[in-house]
């Protein structure tokens, strides 16, 4: 990934992470139910450190949910098409423009967020890339060092919540 370790505040490092971890969750998760990369506790130890890594962001922030962009793309483009079937139809108020309406926007809606879904899945890491859990660690320990010396103390906080996740992704990681 070519974002830098240091940019942006310690939340929103902390949620890049977060996402980059539950991606790559996900990834370990799906090559055990294809029996690819059999390992049944990987993921949950790779989702633990996810949960740990975002319980220290909301120590920062309350932010926007992890797919916000994903879903409101979506909305915006199913309410664009259900508003362009209704204002350009003869008729706007008879059944087949309603129905029109109302089937195509929710269709078209989902169609989107699964074109971004898919579109973000082609750029995440593999849980067997080499570099992932050494990026992964120098990652959180920047943001450690940067929560340990905030004035906060609920920020301070947070550095207990990253050393947690740390601990979970060696456990996590598994070398044949």
């Amino acid at each position: 990934m070519t974002d830098d370790v240091f940019g942006g505040t310690v939340e929103h490092r902390l949620r890049r992470t977060a996402g980059r971890v539950r991606a790559a969750a996900r990834d370990a998760q799906v090559r055990d139910w294809l029996a690819e990369r059999p390992d049944r506790v990987g993921f949950a130890r790779l989702a633990q450190a996810e949960y740990e890594i975002g319980q220290a962001a909301d120590r920062f922030g309350a932010g926007l949910p992890p797919d916000w962009i994903r879903t409101t793309a979506g909305m915006l483009a199913g309410l664009a098409v259900s508003l362009t079937i209704l204002l350009t139809a003869r008729d706007a108020g008879s059944l087949p423009t309603l129905l029109a309406a109302i089937g195509v926007g929710p269709i078209v809606a989902q169609v989107v967020a699964s074109v971004i879904g898919w579109r973000r899945a082609a750029t995440t890491p593999a849980i067997d890339d080499p570099y992932f859990h050494g990026d992964l660690t120098r990652r959180l320990e920047a943001c450690a060092a940067a929560a340990r010396i905030d004035r906060s103390e609920k920020h301070r906080a947070a550095a207990g919540d990253i050393g947690r996740a740390l601990v979970w992704l060696p456990a996590a990681r598994r070398d044949d």
